[in-house]
C-alpha cells in the first residue's frame, strides 16, 4: 500500500489535532484508514488473502482462474486483487448464493470507497451546482445567439450573395463561439 495519506484523511487528522470534535462519519473514515494502513500489502496464501479482503476463498479462486495478476507466486497482492474483483465479471456458476452476496457487498464497499475518495479530492460534481451552472450557461448562450441572430445578422446580411452570406455565417458562428467560450471561462 502506498505511504501517502489520502487528502480526506489528512483533513480529518488535521481537524482532530486542532482539537475539534469529529463527526461520526469522520471517525468512521479515520478508523477505516487506520485499519487499511495496518493491513499488509500482500498475503502469503489465498486463505489469508480471502480473510483480509473479506471474500470467500471460492471467489479468489475464480479471480485467479480468470487471470487476475494479484497472484504472484504464493503471494496475493491485496490492492491488485480488490481492483480486479471490482471491475471483472466472474463466472459465478456453482458459487453459493451467500458467496455471491459476499462478492456484491465487497464490490459495493469498493465502490463506496472510490466515491468517498472522489468526493474528498473534489472530483465529484454535485447535481445542484451542476444544474445552476448549466442554467447560467444556457442563459448566456441564449443571450449571445439572440443578439447575434436578431440584431447583427439582419444589418449585415442585406444585399449579399449566397457566397458572401455563407462566409458571413461562418464568421458569425466563430464570433458566437468565441463569446460563449469567454462566458464559460467566467462562470467556471
Amino acid at each position: 500500500m502506498s505511504e501517502e495519506i489520502p487528502p480526506d484523511v489528512a483533513a480529518i487528522i488535521a481537524k482532530s489535532n486542532g482539537g475539534a470534535e469529529l463527526s461520526e462519519g469522520e471517525s468512521k473514515r479515520l478508523a477505516e484508514y487506520e485499519a487499511e494502513s495496518k493491513r499488509p500489502e500482500y498475503a502469503d496464501s489465498m486463505e489469508a488473502a480471502a480473510s483480509m479482503v473479506g471474500l470467500p476463498l471460492s471467489i479468489l479462486k475464480l479471480a485467479k482462474k480468470k487471470g487476475c495478476t494479484a497472484f504472484r507466486g504464493s503471494r496475493v497482492y491485496l490492492e491488485d486483487l480488490e481492483k480486479f474483483i471490482d471491475v471483472t465479471d466472474l463466472d459465478l456458476e456453482g458459487v453459493s448464493e451467500s458467496e455471491k452476496l459476499d462478492l456484491d457487498i465487497k464490490r459495493e464497499q469498493l465502490r463506496k470507497r472510490r466515491f468517498d475518495n472522489e468526493v474528498s479530492e473534489g472530483q465529484y460534481l454535485k447535481r445542484d451546482e451542476l444544474r445552476m451552472t448549466l442554467r447560467a450557461l444556457s442563459e448566456v448562450q441564449s443571450r449571445i445567439l439572440r443578439t447575434a441572430l436578431e440584431k447583427r445578422f439582419p444589418e449585415i446580411a442585406e444585399r449579399k450573395t449566397k457566397r458572401e452570406l455563407r462566409e458571413l455565417g461562418a464568421n458569425l458562428y466563430d464570433e458566437i463561439c468565441g463569446e460563449f467560450q469567454s462566458a464559460v471561462k467566467k462562470l467556471c
